[in-house]
Protein backbone atom coordinates (compact mmCIF):
# COMPACT_ATOMS: atom_id res chain seq x y z
CA UNK A 1 0.00 0.00 0.00
CA UNK A 2 1.12 3.36 -1.30
CA UNK A 3 0.95 6.28 1.01
CA UNK A 4 -0.16 9.62 -0.19
CA UNK A 5 1.64 12.78 0.49
CA UNK A 6 -0.84 15.37 1.03
CA UNK A 7 -0.09 19.20 1.49
CA UNK A 8 2.54 21.61 0.23
CA UNK A 9 6.39 20.63 0.19
CA UNK A 10 8.44 23.23 2.21
CA UNK A 11 9.96 24.70 -0.39
CA UNK A 12 6.80 25.14 -2.47
CA UNK A 13 5.74 27.19 0.36
CA UNK A 14 8.39 29.48 0.75
CA UNK A 15 8.39 30.35 -3.49
CA UNK A 16 4.72 31.62 -2.52
CA UNK A 17 5.54 33.58 0.38
CA UNK A 18 8.41 35.11 -1.51
CA UNK A 19 6.31 35.93 -4.60
CA UNK A 20 3.83 36.96 -1.98
CA UNK A 21 6.43 39.33 -0.40
CA UNK A 22 7.28 40.88 -3.46
CA UNK A 23 3.77 41.68 -4.80
CA UNK A 24 2.99 43.30 -1.25
CA UNK A 25 6.17 45.55 -1.33
CA UNK A 26 5.87 46.50 -5.50
CA UNK A 27 2.36 47.56 -4.16
CA UNK A 28 3.59 49.57 -1.50
CA UNK A 29 6.08 51.38 -3.34
CA UNK A 30 3.95 52.37 -6.55
CA UNK A 31 1.27 53.69 -4.50
CA UNK A 32 2.95 55.81 -1.02
CA UNK A 33 5.23 57.95 -3.64
CA UNK A 34 2.14 59.31 -5.60
CA UNK A 35 1.93 62.35 -3.73
CA UNK A 36 5.52 63.28 -3.22
CA UNK A 37 5.86 62.98 -7.26
CA UNK A 38 2.89 65.59 -7.12
CA UNK A 39 4.42 67.99 -4.34
CA UNK A 40 7.98 67.42 -6.61
CA UNK A 41 6.03 68.24 -9.96
CA UNK A 42 4.30 71.13 -8.07
CA UNK A 43 7.82 72.42 -6.76
CA UNK A 44 9.42 72.50 -9.82
CA UNK A 45 6.15 74.01 -11.66
CA UNK A 46 6.07 76.42 -9.19
CA UNK A 47 9.61 77.39 -9.78
CA UNK A 48 9.73 77.72 -13.18
CA UNK A 49 6.32 80.50 -12.88
CA UNK A 50 8.26 82.19 -10.25
CA UNK A 51 11.16 82.83 -12.77
CA UNK A 52 8.61 83.85 -15.38
CA UNK A 53 6.78 86.28 -12.97
CA UNK A 54 10.16 87.76 -11.96
CA UNK A 55 11.35 88.22 -15.90
CA UNK A 56 7.46 89.77 -16.96
CA UNK A 57 7.62 91.87 -13.56
CA UNK A 58 11.13 93.51 -14.95
CA UNK A 59 10.25 93.32 -18.73
CA UNK A 60 6.57 95.25 -17.82
CA UNK A 61 8.09 97.63 -15.37
CA UNK A 62 4.75 96.62 -12.35
CA UNK A 63 5.40 94.69 -10.06
CA UNK A 64 3.78 90.67 -10.18
CA UNK A 65 2.07 89.19 -6.90
CA UNK A 66 1.49 85.75 -6.53
CA UNK A 67 -1.07 85.19 -4.51
CA UNK A 68 -2.40 81.39 -2.84
CA UNK A 69 -5.19 80.01 -0.60
CA UNK A 70 -6.11 76.15 0.03
CA UNK A 71 -7.90 76.53 -3.25
CA UNK A 72 -5.03 77.25 -5.65
CA UNK A 73 -2.50 80.14 -6.32
CA UNK A 74 -2.00 82.18 -9.01
CA UNK A 75 0.06 85.66 -10.44
CA UNK A 76 -1.81 89.24 -10.47
CA UNK A 77 -0.45 92.81 -11.21
CA UNK A 78 -1.48 95.70 -10.04
CA UNK A 79 -3.21 97.84 -13.18
CA UNK A 80 -5.30 100.82 -13.58
CA UNK A 81 -8.77 99.32 -13.07
CA UNK A 82 -7.43 97.06 -9.80
CA UNK A 83 -5.31 93.45 -10.10
CA UNK A 84 -5.42 92.42 -13.84
CA UNK A 85 -5.01 88.64 -14.28
CA UNK A 86 -1.69 87.99 -16.64
CA UNK A 87 -1.33 85.50 -19.56
CA UNK A 88 -2.18 82.09 -19.45
CA UNK A 89 1.24 80.78 -18.23
CA UNK A 90 0.65 82.89 -14.96
CA UNK A 91 -3.20 81.99 -14.61
CA UNK A 92 -4.82 80.85 -11.14
CA UNK A 93 -4.28 77.31 -10.99
CA UNK A 94 -5.48 74.79 -8.02
CA UNK A 95 -3.04 72.73 -6.25
CA UNK A 96 -2.46 69.15 -7.65
CA UNK A 97 -2.61 67.76 -4.17
CA UNK A 98 -5.06 68.58 -0.99
CA UNK A 99 -3.57 71.54 0.46
CA UNK A 100 -5.23 73.35 4.18
CA UNK A 101 -2.98 76.49 4.36
CA UNK A 102 -0.26 78.40 2.49
CA UNK A 103 2.14 81.00 4.52
CA UNK A 104 2.78 83.35 3.57
CA UNK A 105 -0.11 83.95 1.01
CA UNK A 106 1.57 86.36 -1.27
CA UNK A 107 4.90 87.02 -2.84
CA UNK A 108 5.87 90.26 -4.80
CA UNK A 109 7.92 90.12 -7.46
CA UNK A 110 9.58 93.71 -8.49
CA UNK A 111 11.29 94.98 -11.15
CA UNK A 112 14.63 94.58 -9.18
CA UNK A 113 16.72 91.53 -10.68
CA UNK A 114 17.46 89.73 -7.23
CA UNK A 115 14.00 88.99 -5.33
CA UNK A 116 14.45 88.53 -1.25
CA UNK A 117 15.01 85.10 0.28
CA UNK A 118 11.75 83.57 1.26
CA UNK A 119 10.56 80.66 2.39
CA UNK A 120 6.84 79.16 1.59
CA UNK A 121 4.81 76.61 4.12
CA UNK A 122 1.93 74.22 2.52
CA UNK A 123 0.23 72.49 4.34
CA UNK A 124 -1.58 69.40 3.59
CA UNK A 125 -3.72 67.14 5.48
CA UNK A 126 -0.76 64.32 5.84
CA UNK A 127 1.97 66.56 6.71
CA UNK A 128 3.76 70.25 5.80
CA UNK A 129 5.79 71.25 3.07
CA UNK A 130 8.29 74.02 3.33
CA UNK A 131 10.32 75.13 0.12
CA UNK A 132 12.95 78.09 -0.35
CA UNK A 133 12.82 80.67 -3.08
CA UNK A 134 16.03 82.29 -3.26
CA UNK A 135 17.46 85.80 -4.69
CA UNK A 136 16.89 84.34 -8.44
CA UNK A 137 13.95 82.85 -7.97
CA UNK A 138 15.07 79.04 -8.18
CA UNK A 139 13.14 76.83 -5.94
CA UNK A 140 14.14 74.16 -3.64
CA UNK A 141 12.65 72.00 -0.60
CA UNK A 142 13.54 72.54 2.99
CA UNK A 143 13.32 69.41 5.22
CA UNK A 144 11.39 69.83 7.80
CA UNK A 145 11.90 69.02 11.42
CA UNK A 146 11.28 65.34 12.44
CA UNK A 147 9.82 66.66 15.30
CA UNK A 148 7.07 68.36 14.25
CA UNK A 149 4.75 68.36 10.72
CA UNK A 150 3.08 71.79 11.40
CA UNK A 151 4.97 74.91 10.38
CA UNK A 152 6.27 77.55 13.26
CA UNK A 153 4.42 80.86 12.66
Amino acid sequence: MKLRRRGFALLELLVALAIAGLVAVSIAISVAPVTDRRTDEEIARLGALFRLAQDTARATGRPVRWQADASGYGFVVAGPAGQENLDDALRRRPWSFPVLAVHPAAIDFGREPLLDAVEITVTTPARAVRVAVDAFGAVTPVPMAASSSTPAR
